[in-house]
């Protein structure tokens, strides 16, 4: 637990140290990459992280797919325990949700789930993620293990090992500013 603890804060610090014009820039070439994936190309309904502070940046990312008339759910906390895909219909239909998390305003949950994409603190070649253990992601993605779960990342954010728990879900793919990682 406590080398969890040491490898999130030192994660945080690396994000949190990166001026703005970089976390645009990686991650421009970061959504290049996952927009040129046949998975991306051929799939029809996104459930994304909207991220926030200097995660890798998926606002872009959710306009794009919301262009090209994509099915895009973002989570919205409910309750303690339920985390629920919610549609986004449009860009203005969005709110500031639980842990300050932007999130639809109205409860439409999608039904149909095909891709997650999540920006990611750390992860391993092997698609292990520094995860919370048991939390709202894990969870939900359990109850969807059909779902393709892509991990956004900056290089830096790939490490030889974590110390995981059997409930953090496992990515099967990595994107980065400069490699796609198939962990599958």
């Amino acid at each position: 637990m406590q080398e969890k603890k040491a490898l999130r804060k030192k994660m945080i610090e690396l994000r949190e140290s990166m001026s703005s014009d970089r976390v645009y820039g990686l991650s421009a070439k970061i959504a290049h990459n996952l927009l040129q994936l046949d998975e991306i190309k051929n799939a029809n309904s996104f459930f994304i992280y909207a991220s926030k502070g200097n995660e890798v940046y998926t606002h872009d990312l959710i306009k794009t797919f919301l262009n090209r008339g994509k099915m895009v759910s973002l989570p919205k906390i409910l309750n303690e325990e339920i985390m629920m895909a919610c549609r986004l219909e449009n860009w203005s239909d969005l709110m500031l949700g639980k842990y300050n998390i932007i999130c639809p305003t109205k409860n439409y949950f999608l039904e149909e789930l095909e891709v997650s994409i999540v920006p990611c603190l750390a992860l391993t070649k092997k698609g292990e993620r520094l995860g919370r253990g048991k939390g709202y992601y894990d969870r939900f993605l359990q109850k969807h293990p059909e779902v393709l779960a892509i991990a956004l990342a900056y290089d830096y954010q790939i490490v030889p090992y974590i110390s995981v728990e059997k409930e953090d879900k496992r990515m099967d793919l990595i994107i980065t500013e400069s490699r796609i990682i198939r962990c599958k």
